[in-house]
């Protein structure tokens, strides 16, 4: 079973170029005010599990409510937004944008073909992930979901405790790496997880001298993963096996060298799998 079909997932980034523009964005005022309103507005409607009222989006975004009228007024003429009584909801347009993620950031068939290549040789799941606006996202897997059925595509939570995650931050620039840990918190899945930032720097540094990652149970108990870096054009992304830790370990050898198979003609070539 495969999910890659019909992806709809979050923006696959450069590693490193589009995160630290997105980080001189945060530190900058947008030139145009009232469209940084706007998208604003969509993005704390789109998030809301029933829509909102007008008063609730002006104290969300402390935008006056004369103004806050004028915006929303302008996003339902454009179907952007609908109204639903007093409640703004998700428009019909937003579809377009949905259908246009898809075909501009959909995983490329040499991504599919790797992950649908190491899973047959493994006889294991195998991830795609690259860095998306969330965090660590997963872009689709192959080979089943019931094992860690919950790293399904879309999914970035929790990127410290996975081995893709780990891997994607030891990669990418300083700054993208710090932006994330200031926004996320290393929470504990399991007992193994590595909650201290001093520990998962060194996990990092250790990650960059090997060239792959490993999740030894810090996701899930009983499960296992390993991921490599394969270069997706646009940054690299993550090609992660995911196992139970009886197998895992017992299989670790085969793992490393079938994921250096897959990887070592598109991966990143200052990384090379010990």
């Amino acid at each position: 079973m495969s999910d890659f079909s019909a992806v709809v997932v979050d923006p696959v980034l450069e590693s490193g170029t589009t995160v630290r523009s997105e980080a001189r964005q945060g530190r900058t005022r947008p030139r145009v005010q009232s469209v940084a309103r706007a998208v604003q507005m969509v993005d704390l409607v789109a998030r809301s599990d029933n829509g909102l009222t007008a008063k609730e989006i002006s104290t969300e975004t402390g935008v006056n409510r004369s103004a806050t009228y004028h915006l929303l007024h302008t996003l339902t003429q454009t179907d952007v937004l609908a109204r639903d009584g007093r409640r703004y909801l998700i428009g019909p347009r937003a579809g377009v944008f949905a259908s246009g993620l898809a075909r501009h950031h959909a995983p490329n068939e040499r991504l599919i073909a790797s992950a649908r290549s190491l899973a047959a040789r493994i006889h294991e799941p195998v991830m795609v992930t690259a860095w998306g606006t969330n965090g660590m996202t997963v872009l689709g897997r192959t080979g089943g979901v019931g094992l860690a059925r919950e790293l399904t595509r879309g999914f970035a939570d929790d990127s410290h405790a996975r081995a893709s995650g780990k891997l994607l931050l030891a990669l990418g620039s300083l700054e993208a790496r710090e932006r994330y840990l200031a926004t996320h918190r290393l929470s504990a899945r399991t007992p193994h997880t590595i909650v201290d930032p001093r520990a998962l720097e060194r996990e990092l540094d250790d990650i960059r001298e090997r060239g792959y990652a490993i999740d030894n149970e810090e996701f899930l108990p009983g499960v296992c993963c390993i991921a490599g870096p394969l270069e997706s054009g646009r940054g690299p992304v993550a090609l992660s096996v995911v196992a139970p830790a009886d197998r895992f370990h017992a299989e670790r050898d085969l793992f490393i060298t079938e994921l250096k198979r897959v990887v070592g003609s598109g991966g990143v070539p200052a990384l090379e799998l010990a």
